[in-house]
């Protein structure tokens, strides 16, 4: 359950959004397979979504993955259209480290974050962190931060096969690990 009381129903449609389904681009992509499976697996009806152009139809909800690209804005931009809340996984991409190591960017975006990303913030019906330091942490990096915080974890299941074998195989490919 989360703010205004709202459930997950079930055979209710919910949409991920995410910029890309290709694996080769990271963890997000893995991490939104997972718990679009999970959600399957309770028997709710779900649609992973990589492409700008289309119509929220039938949504309970919508969860968009990550910052900065379309996914958040047009899950906000459905919000304030036909009242359909959405969550947000930044996915760790509020970590203050980005703040730090890229100064110039991270100017750009705050800038960003006035006009657009903060109000994308502020309206999410949460905004899903993985862990408690990556909720503390976001705090400290766009002003101002204003959101509705929960920390739900991420649900990644634990690796397929043997874990003696999966060690075995990784020395002898990197045998200097030993």
């Amino acid at each position: 359950m989360l703010k205004n009381g709202f459930h997950f129903q079930i055979c209710s449609l919910i949409y991920h959004l995410t910029h890309s389904t290709d694996p080769t681009t990271g963890g997000v992509v893995e991490a939104v397979f997972r718990l679009n499976s999970c959600m399957k697996s309770k028997n709710a009806v779900t649609k992973i979504i990589d492409g700008k152009h289309l119509k929220l139809n039938n949504a309970i909800c919508v969860i968009a993955h990550g910052l900065w690209q379309w996914p958040s804005y047009r899950a906000w931009k459905n919000f304030k259209k036909t009242g359909v809340p959405y969550l947000l996984f930044p996915h760790g991409m509020l970590d203050p480290w980005f703040k730090r190591t890229y100064p110039i960017k991270h100017l750009k975006k705050q800038i960003y974050w006035w006009l657009v990303q903060g109000k994308i913030m502020r309206d999410a019906l949460a905004v899903c962190y993985t862990t408690e330091e990556e909720r503390i942490l976001a705090q400290k990096t766009f002003i101002p931060y204003q959101c509705n915080e929960v920390v739900t974890g991420l649900g990644v299941a634990e690796p397929p096969g043997e874990a003696e074998q999966q060690v075995a195989l990784l020395h002898t490919q990197l045998p200097q690990l030993k």
